[in-house]
């Protein structure tokens, strides 16, 4: 929740303009399932070590990985607090022009990234959050 609190009061003050970095140690990837309509594990690896970067005006946001940095341009920005959800939906596209949407979880503590073009999800698990202003 104080994850949550953050990154909303980041969004919804315009004051305020705070970096917010976000470390993960763990990667899973699922790919859906249509006719069970479920994600199915595909592969799972601990102490896979990321870093997301939303930049001040929470226009951007840098993803480095131990073999690759990407941008993505955020599109559109829904916060979904609905029945203690705690996450925000971005709306991103890549630096190559992939789209894709990003659900930063708080309440599950992890960052997904789904691709509705290949039905494939990677979520991150999050080890830490902080701001920078």
């Amino acid at each position: 929740m104080k994850r949550l609190l953050i990154i909303l009061g980041v969004l919804t003050t315009q004051v305020i303009h705070a970096q917010i970095f976000v470390s993960t140690d763990a990667r899973t990837v699922y790919n859906w399932d249509s006719i069970g309509e479920e994600w199915i594990l595909e592969e799972s690896e601990d102490d896979f070590l990321t870093f997301f970067e939303f930049n001040n005006e929470l226009t951007m946001i840098k993803h480095t990985t131990p073999s690759i940095t990407s941008a993505y341009l955020i599109k559109s920005v829904e916060v979904d607090d609905e029945d203690g959800r705690d996450q925000i939906e971005y709306d991103v596209i890549s630096d190559i022009g992939n789209s894709y949407m990003l659900l930063y979880d708080a309440k599950n503590e992890n960052i997904r990234f789904i691709d509705f073009k290949s039905d494939r999800m990677i979520r991150f698990e999050i080890k830490a959050v902080w701001t920078e202003e």
